[in-house]
């Protein structure tokens, strides 16, 4: 005969299943209601209050079904009722307050005591089911239903709730009020590597990874000891020592009387999150090639170096490392190549300050240093000459040496600036002063060099408008056949007139455009502007003049060089024999094999070449066999003292007979005075260009001095 509770008793029975229910489902996130076997509402957890909507427990489930669905969940439960036998059925509920949407499964009964005990379990979120307009699903569970309160009974529920939290996905771990280990899941004993028999009544002290400090756990406990729930992402460390991140709620758990009797902590693994969000922040801050800090992370280091600075009385030294004439490195070798470099480079100047520094890649060649705490100037000249001795060693790239140099520019603080922005900007001054001083060098800020510097970039941003504006322009300076007297050809030379600073010297501008990648443009305008000149006197009847134009190693370095060079041909309508193109010998020397392949592409169109600059680099015979060089020009510097420096007369001489014996012609280009021409004519050099015989001049002069001069000599 079934027992029968007093009132008194089931009321404690209902006290006893609410304590019990709510240490064990308080703060799990998956919804959980507990029904009666005429499917009333007896209990629910938060999660299912916040997604369905408020409703009062004691209601019937079936109510919140619509009239089909809660008649078929009535005859499914009927049935499990009188057969036993596991029923399913599949009903929908959206709320009008909500718009949430779920479906309900009548899963297994339980047998206790041959009374039928239905689990109307689990809201799935059934994404093959059409849930129809405007509806949500989610996923739950729904727990148990029961029968009129028995003890025995209300236990083997409580188990069966015991068992959603043993195989739930989330790490759970219950604690007493003093902290120690009541009970943990297999979550989390998977994801720490302890089993629950080893940590039994301890305190989880021991997955403290020591990543946070003293107030982080301080906080924890004045909250969760004052009653409020602890949420935070905490840095654990398993078994194994190996660190994860774990987001976690502590929340206390309140008896009867409503003191604090336990602490329930749920929580997710989250360490592949936080590695990716790590990694992300990483590639923020520093250069994806070098990995070192970027101009972003170095200007913050050098913000908070300057506000220690201040505090403490010492000083702060940047300095700008600006690797000499890199861009023509990169137009030899390529990238990949040079990246190689760059990740020695990187390396080695960190190497070469204190772990307290900072090294930082700002550019593609562009590095800097930031030196903290320094005492006195001295040292910073120290560390700056160890930086510029990084560089004395060659850097090798698949079995390939290069001998690099760096101009260094350095700025300190209070001196030179009293904040980051500032020490930067003096830096680069400084940088841009040791570059004027012929490089590998390092220079400190002045405020004289900070006036030059303005110049320079004055200059620079004029130039960078320079051919837009119609600012460039050509001159030409004619090459004499001393034997005959007659002009052979001319040599193109770009000028810049400046509406407000007038004409500037090559000199001056010319390595600007190199610098900055100007000479490019620059240099394909000049050649299109000289090749259609010529044939502007080709056309005026001036016939079989040469026409010879400088090219810059960038762009003779660009794979579609040749190609430019025949489009301009065939636009321009110049006869490809009266071309000639000028290299310097360290252009042709920089990757032979490429340098031949190209120079015979050009030698097949009929394009000639000539070495200019000759004698001031390799001065190989062999690489003028090996190229199709039809001249040689000789340097003016051999040229300025030939008539009285015996080492520049030996070496003009023996230029001269190495181009007679190659059968080449032989430039001498330079020549100011009678005396170097006699010498020149007396060893058999009979092509001259110098001011002593015609100075540079525009198209129209040369036309005039052209027809005059043929006339001169036909008369």
């Amino acid at each position: 005969m079934q027992r029968q509770h007093s009132h008194a008793d089931r009321l404690s029975l209902l006290r006893n299943v609410q304590t019990a229910w709510q240490l064990l489902t308080e703060h799990v996130l998956t919804p959980m209601l507990l029904l009666d076997i005429d499917a009333t509402i007896i209990l629910t957890n938060p999660a299912v209050q916040t997604l369905l909507g408020s409703h009062n427990t004691g209601s019937s489930l079936f109510g919140l079904l619509n009239d089909t669905d809660a008649r078929t969940a009535q005859r499914c439960l009927d049935a499990l009722v009188s057969s036993g036998a596991e029923q399913r059925f599949i009903a929908r509920y959206s709320s009008k307050q909500t718009g949430l949407g779920f479906y309900t499964h009548v899963l297994s009964p339980i047998k206790h005591d041959q009374q039928i005990i239905a689990i109307m379990a689990q809201l799935s979120n059934l994404h093959d089911q059409p849930l129809g307009a405007g509806s949500i699903a989610f996923t739950g569970n729904l727990a148990i239903a029961t029968d009129n309160g028995d003890a025995q009974n209300t236990l083997a529920r409580m188990q069966t709730l015991s068992s959603a939290l043993e195989q739930t996905a989330d790490l759970v771990m219950i604690t007493d009020r003093d902290g120690k280990i009541e009970y943990v899941n297999p979550a989390f004993e998977q994801v720490t590597g302890y089993n629950r028999d080893e940590i039994a009544h301890k305190t989880p002290r021991f997955l403290n990874s020591g990543k946070q400090d003293r107030s982080f756990y301080k906080n924890l406990w004045e909250t969760i000891l004052g009653g409020d729930p602890f949420t935070e992402v905490f840095i654990n460390k398993r078994k194994d020592g190996s660190v994860f991140y774990e987001e976690k709620t502590i929340t206390p758990i309140r008896d009867s009387q409503g003191a604090i009797a336990h602490f329930v902590a749920t929580g997710k693994d989250i360490s592949e999150r936080m590695r990716t969000q790590e990694r992300m922040q990483f590639l923020t801050h520093h250069d994806t090639l070098t990995k070192l800090p970027n101009r972003s992370l170095f200007m913050d280091r050098l913000r908070q170096a300057i506000a220690r600075a201040r505090w403490h009385h010492r000083m702060v030294a940047v300095i700008i490392v600006d690797l000499d004439r890199f861009h023509e490195l990169n137009d030899r070798h390529g990238q990949h190549h040079c990246d190689h470099i760059l990740l020695q480079l990187g390396k080695r100047l960190s190497h070469s300050v204190r772990s307290g520094d900072t090294v930082a890649r700002f550019g593609s060649d562009e590095f800097a240093v930031l030196l903290e705490d320094m005492a006195s100037e001295k040292d910073v000249l120290q560390l700056a000459k160890k930086l510029l001795d990084t560089l004395v060693a060659p850097f090798t790239v698949d079995n390939i040496d290069h001998a690099l140099t760096a101009s260094l520019g350095v700025s300190i603080f209070p001196t030179d600036g009293e904040d980051a922005e500032t020490l930067l900007r003096n830096a680069d001054v400084a940088v841009y002063r040791a570059k004027d001083l012929g490089r590998n060098n390092y220079q400190f800020y002045s405020n004289e060099l900070s006036a030059r510097v303005f110049e320079r970039l004055t200059m620079e941003n004029a130039l960078r408008h320079a051919l837009v504006r119609d600012e460039l322009q050509l001159l030409y300076q004619p090459q004499f056949d001393i034997r005959t007297h007659t002009i052979i050809g001319v040599e193109a030379l770009l000028r810049w007139r400046h509406p407000q600073m007038g004409l500037i010297s090559p000199g001056d501008f010319i390595p600007i455009l190199e610098e900055t990648g100007l000479i490019a443009p620059v240099g394909e305008w000049v050649l299109r502007q000289a090749c259609t000149q010529a044939q502007r006197w080709h056309q005026a009847g001036i016939k079989n003049l040469s026409m010879a134009v400088n090219v810059s190693g960038r762009q003779f370095n660009n794979p579609d060089f040749s190609t430019n060079i025949t489009n301009i041909i065939t636009s321009t309508g110049i006869t490809p024999g009266l071309l000639e193109l000028e290299l310097t010998e360290s252009m042709l020397m920089r990757n032979a094999s490429k340098t031949v392949s190209a120079l015979n592409t050009l030698h097949h169109i009929g394009v000639t070449i000539a070495v200019d600059d000759f004698g001031t680099g390799y001065s190989s015979l062999n690489y003028l066999r090996r190229f199709p060089i039809s001249s040689l020009k000789i340097d003016r510097s051999f040229i300025r003292d030939i008539a009285e420096d015996s080492d520049d007369a030996a070496i003009a001489t023996a230029i001269i007979v190495m181009g007679q014996s190659l059968n080449l012609k032989v430039i001498a280009e330079g020549v100011e005075t009678q005396q170097q021409l006699d010498f020149l004519y007396q060893r058999g050099c009979y092509f001259i260009q110098g001011n002593l015989l015609a100075s540079a001049r525009s198209a129209e002069d040369i036309q005039a001095l052209l027809i005059n001069h043929h006339s001169t000599v036909s008369g």
